[in-house]
């Protein structure tokens, strides 16, 4: 479970596990994905920042984010990230405002231009459409979080996150896979927090275990409490098998939600204005 959150390895899950992950929603959670690049960027440019002026952490964090996707490999999603991290840590650099949309935008791009197949590919497709998502509800839920302090803010970034996602990647669920977890909303709340402590000491344990193994295996029983909450959630709720399920999600069907859905968003957006 460790490996699978930090690295993306999952060969050694039991089938019923595989089955409970995919069912609560949370399958995205054990693979190398964008949450990892974003983590690790997140992590290096503050570690680095301390000791290091930020133009120079800014260069380190490019390199870290490189190595990271050649050590868990080239999956669609994972460029992705990488290449919105280096556009986002370059701006930085530059001194230019952070335009998240525009940098996804740009990397959708530069994927497509290098890779056209990538438009079919099902795994760029909810990374993508994730992270758009993410990007356009994510400071108005998050604003509303706020108030309640910082519980609030934790468990509503969670709920927050995983709505958006969740919202802007429904058509695709349902036209590849025809069904979508029920309680995904619930489930990732309650374990998504546990996600970053566990990459962090996973992480820490790695660089550790290059000089010093024993005390690396030591760190990794730190993690232990929190993958031993994490499977306990997952099991229990994915073994209700609550699916909302439909038999057949036509591309009109898919176009005519977007369209509502963008309706939504300008609507919403003017009456903040």
């Amino acid at each position: 479970l460790l490996s699978g959150i930090v690295f993306g390895a999952k060969e050694h899950f039991s089938k019923d596990f595989k089955e409970s992950l995919s069912t609560t929603g949370v399958l995205h959670v054990i693979a190398a994905s964008g949450m990892n690049v974003s983590f690790i960027a997140a992590a290096m440019l503050f570690t680095f920042g301390l000791f290091m002026k930020r133009q120079v952490a800014l260069v380190a964090g490019c390199l870290g984010i490189v190595f990271y996707v050649f050590l868990v490999g080239f999956e669609a999603s994972i460029i992705r990230a990488a290449i919105m991290a280096l556009l986002t840590f370059g701006a930085g650099m530059l001194g230019r405002q952070n335009w998240a949309l525009f940098a996804l935008v740009l990397t959708g791009y530069m994927m497509l231009l290098w890779q056209p197949s990538f438009l079919f590919d099902v795994g760029f497709q909810l990374s993508f459409m994730a992270t758009f998502g993410i990007l356009v509800w994510e400071n108005w839920g998050l604003g509303w979080f706020a108030r309640l302090g910082v519980l609030g803010k934790i468990f509503g970034e969670n709920l927050v996150t995983t709505t958006a996602a969740q919202v802007a990647t429904l058509p695709i669920l349902l036209g590849v896979f025809g069904s979508v977890g029920t309680l995904g909303l619930l489930v990732n709340v309650l374990v998504l927090w546990v996600v970053p402590i566990v990459m962090t000491i996973g992480c820490l344990a790695v660089l550790v275990g290059l000089l010093l193994p024993p005390l690396a295996q030591l760190l990794l029983y730190l993690s232990l409490p929190f993958l031993l909450f994490f499977e306990t959630i997952v099991s229990v709720f994915g073994s209700f098998g609550w699916n909302f399920q439909v038999e057949k999600f036509t591309l009109a069907m898919g176009i005519g939600y977007y369209l509502l859905l963008g309706s939504i968003v300008v609507f919403v957006r003017n009456q903040k204005v």
